[in-house]
Order: C-alpha cells, then structure tokens, then sequence
C-alpha cells in the first residue's frame, strides 16, 4: 500500500516485520491498518525486518537478515545461555550491521512519532535514541509499541499444543520463548510511551504491569483489528435450506501448528461426527503455506484443501459455516470477522474467538470439544432461521466494531491526543525547572 509522502506533514517512521497490506496475511493487515493510522496525520517511512516475509513494498527500507552472532553462540550453549542473552527467538536479527544501515537511512530526520510492530523489533530502534553513543543520536518522538499479541501466553499455548501431540523438543523450545518475551518485554516496553495490544484483557495485564512503573509517561490501549466491511460487504449472503451436502470452511495460515491441528481435527474428529448425525459433509481448507500433511487431508472423500488461494471470497461465498476448532495461538481471529463481514455464520471454540467481545447464540455459537462442535454446527443446520439471525447480527457487531477506517481513525486521534499530552508534560516541566531556578 501507498504511503504519504507530502513534505508539509510531520514524518513518523513504521517499524514493522511485514509488509503492510489491506488483505489477505492477518500480520499484514495488522501492519496496513498501523500505516493507515499515521498517514492521516505524517508522512512515512516504512522501515522492515522480513522476518515474517510478505512481498516487497515501494519506498521500503529494508533490513538486512543476519544472524547476530551472540544470539548464535547462545543458541549453541543452550537455555542457560539463552537465558542470560534476555531475548526471544525473533530478535536474532538486530545486528550493529542493521541498526547502522537503519541510522544511515534516516539521518537527519526528525520522527514526531515512531511506531514498533511488535516487540521483538525493539532492538533494531531502541539503539537509534541514545545519546553518544556509536549509533548516534534520534530523535525518535512520540515512542509507540504495538504488540498485537500477547506473546508469552501464544508460546505457553502453543507449548502445551506441541507436549500434546507427543512433540517434547517442540514444546520445551516454544516454552523457553515464552519465558524469554516475559522477561524481555518486562525489561524494554517501559521505552515506549503508548502501549497497544489488539486485546482488552492483554492491555488490561500492561497496565498493571508498566502504567505503575511509569504513571506520568507510559499509557496502554486497546487497538482491535479491523477489516474493509465495505468490501466484504458486497458478498450476498444466503443461507441453504436444507444445507446438504453441508459446506464447512477453515481460513489460516496453514503454516501455522494451532491451524494444522485445527484442520486435523476437523477433518479427523468433526467429520465423522457430523456423518455419524446423518449429514452428507464437504469441508474447504485454504490458506497459506500448507504442509505435506495437511495436502494429505485432501485425499479424504468430501475434503479439499486450496493451498495459497488469491481470492476468499468466493470460498465465503460456498460456504454453509465457518468451523474454527483453535486450540491454541493469540491476538484477535481477523478471519473471523471476514467470516462475519461476509455473511457466513460461525461455529468456534472459545479461544479461537478469543480477544472479540461477542456472545454464543448471538454473533455466532461457541462449542469447546469436537463433539460439542460437530453437535453446535449440526444443530445451526437444522435451524435456518437461526443461521440467519447469526449472520445478521455478526454482520452488525462487526461493521460496528471493527470496522478499518473508523479503527484507524480511533488510533490517529490517540497518537494525536498522546502527542499533545506529551507536550504539554515538556511545557510543565520546564515552567517547574524555570519556577525553581534551575
């Protein structure tokens, strides 16, 4: 996507590992709805360490990917080692390299706001703000740290997923992650003076976390993730009755374990579940990066899997319901509001709607094991009228909610506010240095 470049506004430089999108990647619109937010009222840089690929994007810096060499020595030597380094995984590509090439890019530029994707780029940036060192000074303005996710419990979940599918190494590596973003997060978010997560009960822990350490400085808000409901909104929804065969769709980054072993276990557990309740079942599996075992699922009679579709929406459009059996993963599911921007009514578990603030038997139906879903998802089947009234609410609640424009719009109001809260704090505190004499 674009960014604003009119040298009359204020620049504001985006840290992010992805480029920014308005579709498709949830990361990547995550980083388009962040980008949004700061055109309105800067024009921007884009500064990006692909860690987490995404295509190239125009007017980009991109980072080098190299491993930094202390991070290599401590992965060798072992979780104490790791332990004393105090940095997660992700971090592995904040060199001295990297940091210059990013100082060199922006030199001479003052930031009025400088917006971090995630934390795990804090040490690509952190550096840039101090005052005589070999990097050399910023002025890097109003600090903002996005985190999306809560990244510790993501890892404790996915670690308990990995121990249960017999995975011990797995499971003992993403463990070590998660106590690693604790501590590390513990040590460097009270850099930032704003605070965002995409969940109220993650900004909720923030607030106890840092506000306390930094009441005068460091504020936390909820930024929820947002769609083009105008877009989505063009799919007419219509719902089949009776709907047999009864269509059941799953969207994820099929490269992603919570969303393998969700479409493990509704290909292996609900499908033979609804089939024993007497309906004829088609399942659609699509997404991204889908691995041999999951390509597999498509052998089984009714199931097909659609690796890297450029189009979601004539999938939303097939479908009967969207079944989501997550069992571990973080942030807020976007594809849950596509499915509710799209008119396909959906049938969750509770984590996998974790993060939206909705309400079983109102948005949609909320079921815990494979078999309460298989029963949640026959009982939608048999009940058109209800199926409807789903979809009509969801399509509300999420035009309501989390809709982009009005989100990012919500956000260049509070970078505005927090930017005028902070000078205001400068102006105080220079009226009390001048009253005291100093």
């Amino acid at each position: 996507m674009p960014t604003n470049n009119n040298p009359e506004l204020p620049a504001a430089l985006l840290v992010t590992p992805i480029t920014p999108a308005t579709g498709g990647n949830g990361l990547a619109m995550r980083a388009g709805l962040l980008l949004e937010a700061l055109q309105r009222d800067h024009r921007v840089q884009v500064w990006r360490v692909p860690t987490a690929g995404g295509d190239e994007g125009a007017g980009q810096i991109v980072a080098p990917l190299e491993v930094d060499p202390g991070w290599a020595l401590a992965q060798r030597a072992g979780p104490q080692a790791r332990r004393r380094l105090g940095r997660p995984e992700l971090c592995r590509f904040a060199t001295h390299r990297a940091v210059r090439e990013l100082q060199q890019a922006i030199d001479g530029v003052s930031f009025q706001t400088t917006l971090v994707f995630r934390s795990y780029l804090l040490p690509f940036v952190m550096p840039l703000g101090r005052k005589g060192g070999k990097i050399g000074p910023s002025d890097l303005g109003l600090r903002v740290v996005d985190l999306d996710d809560d990244e510790t419990a993501t890892r404790q979940r996915l670690a308990a997923l990995l121990h249960a599918a017999g995975d011990s190494q797995g499971a003992q590596r993403e463990a070590l992650e998660a106590e690693l973003f604790q501590s590390f997060e513990d040590q460097h978010l009270a850099w930032a003076h704003l605070l965002l997560s995409a969940q109220r009960e993650h900004s909720r822990g923030l607030r106890t976390r840092f506000e306390s350490q930094r009441a005068e400085d460091l504020r936390v808000d909820v930024l929820p993730n947002a769609i083009d409901t105008q877009a989505w909104g063009r799919l007419e929804p219509t719902v089949r009755s009776p709907p047999e065969p009864l269509r059941l769709l799953l969207v994820g980054n099929l490269g992603y374990a919570p969303n393998q072993a969700a479409a493990q276990e509704l290909v292996g557990d609900l499908l033979p579940a609804l089939r024993a309740r007497g309906h004829e079942v088609e399942i659609r599996i699509v997404g991204r990066h889908p691995p041999r075992g999951l390509l597999e699922l498509g052998d089984r009679t009714g199931v097909t899997v659609w690796p890297n579709a450029p189009d979601l929406e004539p999938h939303y459009a097939w479908a009967d319901q969207v079944v989501l059996p997550l069992r571990a993963g973080g942030g807020t599911r976007i594809k849950i509001l596509e499915a509710f921007a799209a008119g396909v009514p959906v049938v969750s578990t509770r984590l996998g709607a974790e993060g939206l603030e909705v309400t079983s038997g109102e948005q949609l139906l909320l079921a815990e094991s494979a078999d309460e879903l298989a029963e949640a998802s026959s009982r939608l089947a048999g009940n058109p009228g209800q199926s409807q009234r789903l979809l009509a609410a969801a399509r509300l609640w999420v035009r309501r909610h989390h809709d982009r424009r009005t989100i990012a719009d919500r956000l260049a109001d509070r970078l505005a506010d927090r930017l005028a809260d902070r000078l205001a704090e400068r102006l105080q505190a220079r009226a009390s240095a001048s009253g005291s004499g100093v």
